[in-house]
C-alpha cells in the first residue's frame, strides 16, 4: 500500500489563503490591504505565512470578548457598593467573580454568530437566563446594553441584591475609560462582522 503525503507550503498565495480561510478571494485582498492579517507584499503579489495565519486565527476572538468583559466589569463596579469584581480568563470565555460569592460566576462567551452571551452560574449551573449582545449593531447600542445587563445581573446573581447594588436607578451614559479604550474594537467588529463570522465558523469546524 502506498501512502501519499501532501506537502503543505509554508508560504501561500491569495488564492490558497482564500481556500485555507474559506472566504472569498476579494475578502483576503481587503483585509491584506488594510494590514488586518499577517502578510507581505512581494513585488506586486501578496504572500502569507501559514503558521502566522494560524496564530492570527487563534487570536481573532480574543479582543472582542475581552472588550465586552472589561466594559461589563466596569459597569458592575460602578453599581457596586460592597465588594469587588475580578476577571478570570479561560481559553474561550471570561468569568467575572464577585469577592463575596466565589462559587458564582458571570460567564462571558463569544459565539460563532459574533455575539456575546452573558449568564450567571453557580458551580457551573445556570442561575439566570442568557443575555445576548451582538457586535453587529451601533457601538452606542452595545454600551447601552452592557449598562442594562450590568444592573440586571445584580438581581439574578445575588440572593440579596440590595446588599451589593448601589442606590442608582440608571448608569449615566457617559463614555467611561474602558468604553473609550475598546471603542475601536467594537467599531471594527461591527464593520467587518461578515468576515469575522466566516473565520469563527471555520475555527469551530477545525477544532
Amino acid at each position: 500500500m502506498c501512502i501519499v503525503i501532501q506537502h503543505q507550503p509554508a508560504v501561500i498565495t491569495v488564492e490558497e489563503g482564500a481556500a485555507y480561510l474559506r472566504i472569498p478571494r476579494s475578502s483576503v485582498y481587503k483585509i491584506a490591504q488594510k494590514s488586518r492579517i499577517p502578510c507581505q507584499k512581494v513585488s506586486r503579489h501578496w504572500r502569507f505565512h501559514r503558521e502566522a495565519i494560524d496564530q492570527w486565527l487563534g487570536n481573532v476572538s480574543n479582543p472582542g470578548i475581552e472588550a465586552m468583559a472589561y466594559c461589563l466589569q466596569e459597569g458592575l463596579h460602578r453599581l457596586c457598593k460592597k465588594g469587588h469584581w475580578r476577571l478570570k480568563e479561560w481559553s474561550k470565555s471570561i468569568s467575572l467573580v464577585h469577592s463575596s460569592c466565589p462559587t458564582r460566576q458571570v460567564c462571558v462567551e463569544l459565539l460563532p454568530s459574533l455575539s456575546v452571551s452573558i449568564q450567571s452560574r453557580k458551580k457551573g449551573k445556570p442561575i439566570s437566563e442568557k443575555v445576548f449582545i451582538p457586535f453587529a449593531i451601533n457601538v452606542s447600542q452595545i454600551f447601552n446594553l452592557i449598562d442594562i445587563t450590568a444592573r440586571n445581573l445584580y438581581h439574578s446573581h445575588f440572593d440579596n441584591p440590595t446588599k451589593y447594588l448601589a442606590n442608582k436607578r440608571k448608569l449615566r451614559t457617559t463614555i467611561t475609560q474602558n468604553k473609550k479604550k475598546y471603542n475601536p474594537i467594537f467599531r471594527f467588529a461591527s464593520k467587518n462582522r461578515y468576515v469575522l463570522m466566516a473565520l469563527m465558523a471555520w475555527l469551530e469546524e477545525t477544532q
